[in-house]
């Protein structure tokens, strides 16, 4: 899990910590200490489609929201 900050691509911070739910629709995990006064997107990136194989290319997921730290 990753926090990017929209338009920004390269300005982005892994979650570090353990995830404490990992299922197909639903990820929940500890949001890491974010510089404050930006706007972050969660992106989840990963190499498996659900399949046996992994994929060439890793699978981002972007949300649809963006949260604000103070």
């Amino acid at each position: 899990m990753f926090f990017v900050a929209p338009g920004s691509p390269v300005i982005s911070v892994k979650a570090t910590e353990n995830l404490v739910v990992n299922e197909p629709s639903r990820i929940v995990g500890i949001v890491p200490a974010l510089p404050a006064g930006k706007t972050w997107r969660v992106e989840i990136r990963t190499p498996y489609s659900g399949g046996p194989r992994p994929l060439k290319e890793l699978r981002v997921i972007k949300s649809e929201f963006t949260v604000t730290t103070n």
